[in-house]
């Protein structure tokens, strides 16, 4: 007997639902009433005689007569329990929460592409880029285009990305890492591997990335890679040994052309080219050398690969809002302490003599210009930074031994070099050698380090009294803020003059890279509204926690304790709190920088303020390389100008030096400008600007109708509480609030509701951005399918006599205010088989379609006027049974004459389907065949699951 698919099959004591199968002698699957997870298969040359039989879903009778309101619970049941969406992305019935309209964009690019997926996703910092990817693999396992996949992230993102993989699309992702893989290995069975075993995976890059485990991971990888914070795997330019080995993985991974990938990053451009076009290169090779400007059908294919948009770019281009949070930035400066002011000059002075000496190779005069920078880098980040480093200077350093390399990349790829441009946090190292100083020179650094010490505390620190003062006003505001620093030792300083300054008011913690990654994600965590007891929050923290880490549910403000040399960085830090789910609608940054710090004048002077004009003229921050040779000898320049305004006050300076000065900053201008250019040139190929917001809001307005908004997740665990277990809740306009203790909760719903509780109440929300101190619970939520499942068990097992009213009503008979003629509601189940030509593959979609019949005529009654008669039938009053069978009883008595109606609504709705689906194969270009998708034909007869019919008030 051929089974046919997407028709209905009675096997095993309960109606399933056939699935397409690959093999002839294979029937797949899926239980009417239950989970994608419980698909199974029936071999059939096993199978006995009538043990698979042909199954109608039948009519409600006048058994499965109840309440408006316990309709309704089965009309948002039905749709909330879809996982097979019909329109065309097939991921919207497995979403927990609603994409917004850009974050389709990515995937619409991704299905377009032929030869599988390779894509750079760029998006400005906190619109949401790991949703963007995500959406990307729901997809391709929902069209079986994949079978696994893997997300590949820096270790302390690791269970960021299971939460979201978790909390917003309903998949369980194992971590793999030192410290899970033995665990994981005993796990697997037999010879497999770990890394073709489970299914989804979110893997430490700094794990995968060693010699012994690359090639093997790289061969057996899964089908989809996403790579979080790409840039730090681009090819450096020189030699750092970490991102060397990042990068050869990556390479690995690309090298199987059939592999997707999906690289993420905020910064995909350091202002360095070979860095940048590494990556493009993984993408596709040619991409890493060719060029964009003037060359068209080379700018026309990177456009393909490549999604860039910053938040301006996105509130224009989307008809939705987007609710981002206001950013209220203000400069803080402070002028030092005299006795600061005289440490940092004498110290000044001294290393002006230490650059000035022409002694030695080109690097080695490099590291002892970087080593003075770095040095008053210090002594301005903090008393004891500062006290470290020079103490460091004093024990001296060996210089590298094989000084062959050119000036940029031996030093800036020397172990004993501070990578300017990076989020680590150590202390940089001497670089001086011990030999190059003499002991009273080394005897001046230990004097400088004593009186630096002295400087700690309120009589001497300006800079951390500055800081105390602004965080005190944003403490009145009700703000909660981060403190971002460039050292451990300046944090962890800074932390203690705040635990004295606010100890009584607020929680201050501090989180650095010397924490292992468990420590620093615990600490985070343990700073909830909760935890804090009322006070306010405080968090010092170093760049290690200015990439990737979402902060918004926390914490609204930010403060740059010591300034970056790269607008970039400022910008990564203040996305962890200026990003899409912050629910204060202000958030505040604050730069703090000395007056009289010539390096901070530079900085501000020659990046700042020209990054400022350039996004002004182009809508994005340029990329600019922060350790290169230009730049760093403009600030050089600059501070010894400042030392020869020290040593010669009352002199000019000289003609030369002043030439020299000039010539910096032309260079530094004109390499900005050049790095102006090129931005504006790549921004103007996208193609996702050709892309139009209308239409894909449409559609997911369409989706929404089809598998539930929100708002109907929120009406039915709100209705089903109450049916079901009698629990009434305590609400808002978004949110529920239930009490724990006195709920007779069934127990297979009390350990969502105790993850979701605070004080013996399960606070509960359903629309993102949630407000403080809630749990999101969305369509796709364990405790929402489990209610779904309750609800349609119960709606298919009615009381046989009739002898109770049943909880969920697959008939209801209302008199109703609402309507002037008699009006019935038929709720359908449809189904429909897409083929899927170019892939060669059927997919089974499911989906609830509403018709409402009107008068004698039968006239159709638009959707729109039937969604408000299910949400509010203006009940006049009770009818007595009698009088609801009967005319329950007239209803049945005519399906058959409305059954040519269905049919042809579900015709109707196949033709909207191949549309749809066409469309998106066309957004960014035409495709060969207009008829890739089919829908071989709905399954006819659809499925009633209810009847409803509304009577005019008075009616009888």
């Amino acid at each position: 007997m051929i089974y046919k698919t997407g028709t209905l099959v009675h096997a095993r004591s309960r109606d399933w639902v056939v699935l397409p199968s690959e093999r002839e002698d294979l029937l797949r699957l899926k239980p009417l009433d239950g989970r994608e997870d419980d698909v199974c298969g029936i071999f059939l040359p096993l199978a006995k005689r009538g043990e698979i039989v042909p199954s109608q879903f039948g009519p409600p009778t006048v058994n499965d007569l109840g309440s408006a309101r316990a309709a309704r619970l089965l009309f948002d049941a039905s749709r909330l329990s879809l996982r097979s969406a019909a329109g065309p992305f097939r991921c919207a019935a497995r979403l927990g929460f609603r994409p917004r309209s850009y974050q389709m964009v990515p995937l619409v690019m991704a299905l377009k592409q032929r030869e599988g997926v390779r894509l750079l996703l760029a998006d400005d910092v906190g619109v949401g880029k790991t949703v963007e990817a995500l959406l990307i693999a729901r997809e391709l396992l929902e069209r079986r285009e994949i079978g696994r996949f893997a997300v590949i992230c820096p270790p302390h993102l690791c269970e960021q990305w299971q939460e979201e993989l978790k909390d917003k699309f309903g998949i369980d992702a194992v971590i793999l890492r030192t410290g899970t893989q033995a665990a994981l290995d005993r796990q697997v069975p037999g010879d497999a591997s770990v890394y073709s075993y489970f299914p989804c995976q979110v893997i430490s890059i700094d794990y995968i990335k060693a010699d012994n485990r690359y090639s093997v991971f790289a061969s057996q990888a899964p089908e989809l890679v996403i790579v979080d914070e790409a840039h730090a795997c681009a090819r450096p330019q020189g030699t750092r040994a970490g991102q060397q080995l990042r990068y050869r993985l990556l390479r690995a991974l690309a090298e199987k052309k059939e592999r997707n990938l999906v690289l993420v990053t905020a910064t995909p451009h350091s202002g360095k080219e070979e860095e940048f076009r590494s990556l493009l290169g993984l993408l596709k090779p040619e991409f890493e050398s060719g060029e964009w400007e003037g060359k068209e059908s080379f700018r026309k294919e990177l456009a393909r690969h490549f999604v860039q948009r910053k938040r301006e770019n996105i509130v224009r281009w989307m008809d939705e809002h987007t609710p981002f949070p206001k950013r209220i930035a203000v400069d803080f400066p402070y002028e030092l302490d005299q006795a600061y002011q005289e440490l940092y000059d004498d110290v000044l002075l001294f290393a002006s003599d230490l650059m000035a000496n022409k002694r030695g190779t080109e690097n080695q005069k490099r590291f002892r210009y970087w080593s003075a920078l770095a040095l008053l880098r210090g002594i301005m980040s903090s008393p004891r930074a500062g006290v470290s480093m020079l103490e460091n200077r004093a024990a001296g350093g060996a210089l590298p031994e094989n000084d062959n390399g050119g000036a940029d990349a031996a030093s800036l790829e020397h172990p004993h070099y501070e990578r300017l441009e990076g989020s680590d946090d150590e202390l940089p190292t001497p670089v001086l050698n011990r030999t190059e100083l003499t002991v009273a020179q080394r005897e001046k650094f230990r004097e400088f380090a004593g009186r630096l010490r002295r400087m700690e505390g309120d009589a001497h620190d300006v800079k951390s009294a500055s800081c105390i003062l602004q965080l005190r006003r944003w403490l009145t505001e009700g703000y909660s803020p981060i403190v971002f620093c460039r050292y451990i030792l300046t944090a962890k300083y800074l932390a203690e003059r705040l635990a004295d300054a606010f100890g009584r008011k607020a929680v201050v913690e501090c989180v650095t890279s010397e924490d292992p990654d468990e420590v620093r994600r615990a600490r985070v965590e343990a700073m909830t509204p909760e935890t804090a007891g009322g006070k306010r929050r405080i968090l010092v923290a170093t760049d290690c926690l200015s990439e990737g880490i979402n902060l918004q549910n926390l914490f609204d403000a930010v403060l740059h304790y010591d300034l970056p040399w790269n607008p970039n960085r400022l910008e990564q830090r203040e996305g962890r709190v200026d990003r899409f789910g912050q629910t204060r609608p202000e958030i505040s940054t604050c730069l703090l920088y000395g007056k009289d710090n010539p390096m901070d004048r530079v900085v501000l002077r020659v990046l700042y303020n020209k990054a400022r004009t350039i996004r002004n003229n182009i809508g994005v921050s340029i990329p600019f390389p922060e350790d290169s040779k230009v730049f760093l000898d403009t600030i050089f320049q600059a501070i010894l100008a400042e030392a020869e305004k020290k040593r010669k006050p009352t002199r000019q300076m000289e003609l030369f030096d002043i030439e020299e000065r000039v010539r910096c900053e032309v260079e530094l201008d004109r390499l900005v400008t050049v790095a102006e250019k090129k931005e504006s040139a790549l921004r103007t190929i996208f193609a996702q600007q050709g892309i139009k917001a209308q239409e894909l809001e449409e559609d997911l307005a369409i989706t929404d109708a089809a598998v539930g908004r929100p708002e109907t997740v929120y009406r039915f665990v709100d209705s089903a509480l109450g049916e079901l277990f009698g629990v009434r809740a305590e609400k808002d306009p978004k949110a529920l609030t239930l009490d724990l203790p006195r709920s007779a909760f069934p127990e297979k719903l009390r350990p969502w509701l105790e993850e979701a509780s605070r004080k013996g109440e399960a606070r509960l929300a359903f629309r993102a951005p949630l407000p403080e101190g809630r749990r999101y619970w969305g369509r796709n939520h364990d405790a929402v399918e489990a209610l779904c499942r309750a609800v349609l068990a119960e709606a298919l097992a009615p009381s046989p006599d009739g002898s109770a009213p049943p909880r969920v009503a697959r008939a209801a008979v209302v008199l109703s205010h609402a309507v002037r003629e008699r009006t019935v509601l038929y709720v359908l189940r449809a189904r429909h088989v897409i083929d899927d030509r170019r892939a060669k593959k059927r997919m089974v979609a499911e989906e609830i379609l509403l018709r409402g019949l009107a008068g004698e005529e039968r006239s159709v009654v638009e959707n729109d006027v039937v969604e408000r008669l299910m949400e509010n039938p203006m009940a006049a009053g009770d009818l007595p049974l009698s009088v609801q069978a009967a005319q329950l009883e007239r209803e049945l008595s005519m399906i058959e004459g409305l059954r040519p109606g269905f049919d042809a609504l579900a015709l109707t709705r196949a033709r909207e389907l191949i549309s749809q689906h066409e469309r998106y194969y066309r957004a960014l270009g035409t495709e060969s065949r207009s008829d890739r998708f089919r829908v071989v034909e709905p399954v006819i007869p659809m499925d009633i699951l209810g009847i409803y019919i509304f009577l005019p008030g008075g009616a009888s």
